[in-house]
């Protein structure tokens, strides 16, 4: 069952409809989609022309060989750099991924752009142990103020609120996840701590599709708290808890 995010008084912006709920994990069994790793190739050296050495070949004389070889060492240098990066992707907001459609333990889900996204639902959290790349090729930073979501593209910024104490973050989504039933949201080990949720393991919360300020965004990029915002007011915390009881989660 869709779960409204609305306050009383506010036109809602979902409409009817249903999402399919996967079967339950444990925060520490998230399955993500990685990309592969490898190292790139070491760059290949042009032919050389060598000299005949009497036996019927050709082999460049030793000065040649160094001359050759110092002018590859920059080079073999970035391949070696490239490789021990993991092939991690920049973090960037541009290129937005939004991906094929795919199935995780039989039940599928398709990445789309959801400019009215407003969820009530459970938040959890996950460390490294999820692996160290994330879903659009970034380097997964456990500190760092991120999260994963099933279906919004990469990378998304959305505000969480703590249906039990009206915290408010904002996060950047660049991540897939969670698939659990009830959970519409995992955050980093950072996001938790902020959101003051990592003790618990998982809390009720409000997620929203936002469009914050560049600076903002600009600090969730490079793993800093985005500037804070104002908690949820009390009524609409109970709006949202008696909203969540009734979808029976």
């Amino acid at each position: 069952m869709r779960i409204w995010g609305t306050t009383p008084g506010d036109q809602d912006r979902n409409g009817p409809g249903s999402i399919p709920l996967p079967s339950p994990r444990t925060c520490s069994g998230v399955q993500r989609a990685t990309n592969s790793k490898g190292a790139a190739p070491a760059p290949r050296s042009p032919p050389g022309q060598g000299r005949h050495n009497g036996n019927g070949d050709r082999r460049a004389p030793l000065t040649s060989l160094v001359a050759r070889a110092g002018r590859f060492l920059p080079l073999l240098a970035v391949a070696a750099l490239a490789a021990c990066a993991g092939g991690y992707k920049p973090v960037s907001d541009t290129p937005v991924k939004i991906g094929r459609p795919y199935t995780v333990r039989g039940t599928t889900y398709t990445p789309a752009a959801d400019p009215r996204y407003d969820m009530l639902g459970y938040a959890s959290w996950y460390g490294s142990e999820s692996g160290n790349m994330t879903a659009n090729g970034e380097k997964f930073r456990p500190k760092g103020i991120s999260a994963a979501h099933k279906t919004l593209p990469l990378p998304s910024y959305v505000e969480v609120t703590s249906l039990q104490t009206g915290r408010t973050i904002l996060v950047r989504v660049n991540d897939r996840g969670p698939f659990a039933r009830g959970r519409i949201i995992d955050l980093s080990k950072g996001a938790a701590e902020q959101l003051g949720i990592r003790a618990a393991g998982t809390a009720p919360v409000r997620v929203r599709i936002v469009d914050p300020p560049e600076r903002d965004k600009k600090r969730l990029r490079d793993g800093k708290p985005a500037a804070p915002r104002p908690d949820a007011p009390a009524s609409s915390l109970a709006f949202w808890r008696n909203q969540l009881r009734q979808a029976g989660y």
